[in-house]
């Protein structure tokens, strides 16, 4: 939704809500930010997805897998609010063009 309202707008996506959100202003101008919550939630979910299968290396007595999915699970969350508030901004974005238009057509 955050891509096509960006698209309705005439704007990137990476430039839309910088000025109303801070999160969203650090998420897109910082490059090692944005991908550290990227690889952050990636590792979250390569490490479910080979726990399914094995415990991995056992290191000090710990599976290497689950502990790095625990040390990322905060990462995902952040990521998924930042996915959160993707979606309501795009929606209160969306919501405003619409009344736009119909303001225009009547």
């Amino acid at each position: 939704m955050h891509l096509h309202v960006s698209v309705m707008n005439g704007a990137h996506h990476k430039s839309m809500g910088l000025d109303s959100n801070p999160i969203m202003k650090l998420y897109y101008t910082s490059r090692p930010f944005l991908f550290f919550m990227c690889a952050g939630n990636e590792t979250f979910y390569i490490m479910l997805y080979l726990l399914h299968f094995t415990e991995g290396p056992i290191v000090l007595g710990m599976s290497l897998f689950r502990v790095c999915l625990f040390v990322s699970s905060p990462i995902m969350a952040g990521k998924t609010l930042i996915s959160i508030i993707h979606l309501t901004d795009a929606s209160i974005r969306l919501c405003a063009i619409d009344a736009d238009h119909r303001n225009k057509s009547n």
